[in-house]
């Protein structure tokens, strides 16, 4: 029979299922013939494994072959075919391999199993430590399988009989589980009822003495401080807690405790400094290094880090007094947390350990921004000016210089900048990215070309594990991958490296599985399963479309609203100049680019403003310059042109926020207009929102429908007729300025960004405040809506506060702020919030911006929001006791001010908790030496009058009356 014949008879004795008769024949064939077969027994397999229905009906689904033919074809499939050929084929029968392996053993069987351990599973049937071992071991190859795959296999099985079963593969192979990434925090088995797991056969074999306490401990600590998975650090510093439980062992492993210290995770920083605490007062602990290391311990930003920390402190200087500077100069670091509690605790502790020396100064003045205002009052002594304590002679407010973003310049930064913004995206990352390739495409040399392809490397990653990646991180991938495309169009460049990566990617990449496209077509469309990332980065695909439309025409001019100064605004005089390069060469900028240009402008000052507009006359034509002249204050009476008037209406809306002013005149610019450039109805109020459910009623025994009502700020929607789909066909076509069209039918910066916030899928985040710093009524309201709208605690979720906390964040860094209806309302809302971190935030803000804010106004929107007791009142009587009554002179007026507004502007009824206000108003009119003036206060307080609870307040504040 030649080996036509005998893989004709093969392909029978699959079919019939039969398997002796399979392996038998395949005994009887040499092994260079059966190599010759592997393509042939590749398709068998793919045709008996296929998943197909088993019956009409479409309900019952299965593989096309039976048991005895898929073990059948797996045997001929090990014998026959060669690792390349098998890696695709799971065979997950024991039953096959120990039938083979009795005769024949491929030679790659030891990498067949290292490549069956994946990141979170591992291929039958190798999960199996046993059989995978006997089987090894019969063919004696044990040292061909990697450390890290035993380690993943082993930990799997947390099986104590294994010790006594291998004894010298488990005590070989248990430190490689401390060693690698694996699984050993989840595993657990139950025998006779009860559930083993690693922590307990550790601890047991350490206890039977199997096992070294210290050995053990050690390269548990190295696990706990190199591993980036938080179950199995977490697990780690639980089994240091579990082993060092006697002092002298804990002495002995100070030195690798205190690396511990590194970590980023608080269960390991904590684990090691309760450790250290247990052992601080002996005499043979090193203080001097454990200070050392406590260093980045009050870096952290987790509050339980810090309060272990400082005890641990609190204990060494106890213990000797001479460390107390040392110590004090620690602590320091821990002022970078803004949280009130805990800054105020690190600063009774440093006043307690050290007098205002200059060394502490010094090391204080980093942090003076930071300080929130009570930690401010505690350490007035702390801070001083620089000169003071020897540095260079400028004031402690730095932020009154403007910090400049330097532009890129070169390849080198530009390498530098494209592959470390990966995964730390700012608000304006990708602009700046592209703006600055823009700048550099021109005089990109071969040599430039090639330093380049690590940051191509790194973006077909990025996109080939999309689902993995943020999306700013997507955006700027995608804009990378279809520059990428044309450049290796590009003749003027030897692309060979750069097509050998993109093969590379090509070939490993996953995107065909999840969205039915290759890197090759994969493109940034509405459609589809891209949809979700598109509609995710709306905002910024103007900037994507048009400079990508420039890039293939081979003409290279900036991006309009790149930030010049820190930490997101534009420099008017850098705007003209841009503004002038797309003049001199005669190109139409993007409407939408100079609209969120507008939205980040900034003059520091009267004299920047004269320069700014004396450098637009020089450099640009009339249109332009009529607009800069409008939009920096100049002019009111200016009527923009037709191809600019998107831009034009904007600019209206950010000169005149709470009013409408007919400055464009005519058609071009309505009161209607106005509201959608606003992007919003300014119509609000706080109600009680029914809620009704069924219930179990005990007395009637039956379900009864049952009302509950909660506390709600409701906003009236603005009601305008948006035509989306001219807006968005617009961006694909990189929102050319010509034929705009209706009124509605624009491309107003607005209309984008009310769209996207409106959209169902897109979560907003606290940097998108940043976005648009000059005009940021949108998002206020939508944060309003979003995690400010109940007044009590029941809905308020962990990601709203993230959200609150990082958008108070970034308008304490804004360089001046317009003070609008909608400010207004998000500011009272912010002051009476459930998360005090976000109180002590809006309060910052309050007292940063006291001088600015119409306190009167503020005081009217508090009452309106309380008047039906919205929230909890003590949320504003804390901070008004904690805070604002100690700061200053101008802080308490502004303060009287706002609450004699919030007074006489309540309803007819005091409300609960109101007393405390007319309490700390009393405080305040006392303390200012002043009388009771303020007619509508004492209009309200007389008709108070009578109310039990409030009437020996009332008493003693209308006894101040003039």
């Amino acid at each position: 029979m030649n080996a036509k014949q005998q893989l004709s008879e093969l392909e029978l004795t699959i079919a019939d299922g039969d398997v002796a008769a399979t392996l038998a024949l395949l005994k009887s064939v040499g092994e260079t013939e059966r190599f010759s077969w592997s393509k042939s027994i590749g398709k068998l397999v793919k045709h008996y494994s296929e998943i197909i229905a088993l019956d009409d009906t479409n309900r019952r689904f299965g593989a096309r072959g039976s048991q005895s033919q898929l073990t059948a074809v797996d045997t001929a499939a090990l014998v026959c075919m060669s690792y390349k050929d098998i890696k695709a084929v799971r065979i997950a029968d024991k039953q096959v391999y120990e039938s083979v392996l009795a005769w024949y053993v491929p030679d790659w069987l030891p990498q067949r199993i290292n490549d069956a351990i994946g990141k979170d599973f591992i291929s039958p049937p190798f999960h199996d430590i046993a059989f995978c071992y006997e089987l090894i071991k019969r063919i004696g190859r044990e040292d061909e399988v990697k450390e890290e795959t035993w380690a993943k296999i082993l930990a799997t099985h947390p099986d104590l009989q294994l010790a006594d079963r291998y004894p010298t593969f488990f005590f070989k192979h248990i430190w490689h589980m401390f060693a690698y990434e694996t699984s050993i925090c989840y595993s657990h088995k139950r025998i006779d009822d009860q559930l083993i797991n690693w922590q307990f056969i550790i601890q047991q074999l350490v206890d039977d003495g199997r096992l070294d306490r210290i050995k053990v401990v050690e390269a548990m600590i190295k696990g706990a401080v190199a591993f980036n998975k938080t179950p199995l650090n977490n697990w780690f510093a639980e089994m240091i807690s579990f082993l060092l439980t006697d002092k002298e062992a804990i002495l002995v492993m100070q030195e690798p405790l205190q690396g511990m210290l590194l970590s980023p995770y608080s269960k390991v920083v904590n684990t090691s400094l309760n450790l250290l605490l247990s052992v601080v007062h002996d005499p043979s602990f090193d203080d001097k290094s454990c200070i050392a290391a406590m260093s980045m311990v009050f870096n952290s930003t987790v509050k339980t880090v810090l309060n272990e920390g400082i005890k641990l402190v609190t204990q060494l200087v106890k213990k000797d007094k001479s460390k107390n500077q040392e110590c004090a100069i620690v602590l320091l670091a821990g002022f970078s947390m803004q949280d009130q509690t805990m800054q105020k605790k690190l600063a009774k502790l440093l006043i307690k350990l050290v007098t205002p020396s200059q060394p502490i100064k010094e090391g204080l003045h980093p942090y003076h921004s930071l300080l929130l205002s009570d930690t401010k009052a505690l350490l007035k002594d702390y801070i001083v000016e620089l000169q003071e304590v020897g540095l260079p002679e400028k004031g402690i407010e730095e932020d009154s210089e403007d910090r400049f973003i330097n532009p890129i310049d070169n390849a080198e930064d530009l390498v530098f900048y494209l592959t470390s913004a990966w995964g730390s995206a700012t608000i304006y990352t990708f602009e700046y990215a592209v703006d600055a390739i823009l700048h550099f495409i021109p005089t990109m040399q071969q040599e430039d070309f090639d330093k380049l392809l690590p940051v191509f490397d790194k973006a077909y990653k990025v996109i080939g594990n999309i689902w993995s990646a943020s999306h700013r991180d997507m955006l700027l991938g995608m804009w990378l991958i279809e520059w990428s495309r044309l450049l290796r169009q590009d003749s003027r460049f030897k692309i060979e490296a750069l097509e050998k990566i993109y093969q590379k990617h090509l070939k490993s990449n996953k995107l065909g599985d999840n969205f039915g496209f290759t890197l090759e077509t994969i493109s940034l469309v509405s459609e589809g399963n891209m949809r979700h990332f598109y509609v995710n980065v709306r905002l910024w695909l103007p900037i994507y479309y048009h400079s990508l439309k420039m890039v293939t025409e081979g003409v290279y001019y900036p991006v309009l609203c790149v930030p010049s100064v820190e930490p997101f605004y534009l420099d008017a005089k850098a705007l003209i100049k841009r503004l002038a390069l797309y003049q001199k060469g005669g190109y139409l900028f993007d409407s939408i680019d100079l609209q969120l240009a507008i939205s980040r402008l900034y003059v520091k000052d009267l004299q920047d403003k004269t320069e700014a507009i004396a450098l637009a006359k020089e450099v640009l034509n009339e249109d332009c310059l009529a607009l800069i002249r409008y939009v920096l204050g100049s002019t009111i009476q200016i009527k923009g042109s037709k191809e600019l008037i998107d831009v034009w209406r904007y600019a209206a809306s950010i000169r005149f926020p709470e009013t409408f002013e007919e400055t464009l005149g005519g058609d071009d610019y309505t009161e209607q207009e106005y509201l959608y450039c606003t992007s919003w109805s300014k119509s609000w109020d706080s109600i009680d929102e029914p809620y009704t459910y069924t219930a179990w009623d005990a007395k009637s025994k039956e379900m009864k429908p049952k009302t509950v009502y909660n506390k709600k700020i409701v906003i009236q929607p603005l009601s305008l007729s948006v035509d989306s789909s001219v807006i968005f066909s617009r961006i694909n076509q990189a929102f050319d300025v010509s034929g705009v069209g209706h009124s509605f039918k624009s491309t107003n910066l607005m209309a984008l960004l009310s769209y996207q916030l409106a959209e169902q899928r897109y979560s907003v985040d606290g940097d998108l405040i940043a976005y648009t710093p000059r005009n940021i009524d949108v998002v206020l309201v939508k944060v309003i809506q979003q995690a400010l709208s109940y007044g009590g605690s029941s809905t308020y979720e962990v990601a709203e506060k993230k959200l609150l906390q990082g958008l108070l964040v970034n308008i304490l860094q804004f360089k001046s702020i317009q003070h609008t209806e909608a400010y207004y309302l998000f500011l009272a809302l912010a002051l009476i919030t459930e998360d005090r971190v976000s109180r002590a935030l809006a309060a910052e803000l309050w007292i940063k911006e006291v001088a600015d804010l119409d306190q009167k106004v503020l005081g009217i929107y508090l009452a309106k929001i309380q008047r039906n007791e919205f929230a909890n009142l003590k949320r504003l009587t804390d901070t008004i006791q904690n805070t604002f009554i100690h700061i200053s002179q101008q802080h308490t007026t502004a303060l009287q001010v706002m609450l004699e507004s919030m007074i006489a502007h309540m309803g007819h009824e005091p409300i609960k908790g109101f007393k405390t206000i007319l309490e700390q108003y009393f405080e305040i009119i006392n303390k200012q030496g002043s009388a009771l003036t303020d007619d509508g206060v004492i209009e309200k307080l007389s008709s108070w009058s009578s109310v039990t609870a409030t009437k020996k307040i009332i008493k003693s504040l209308l006894a101040l009356k003039k």
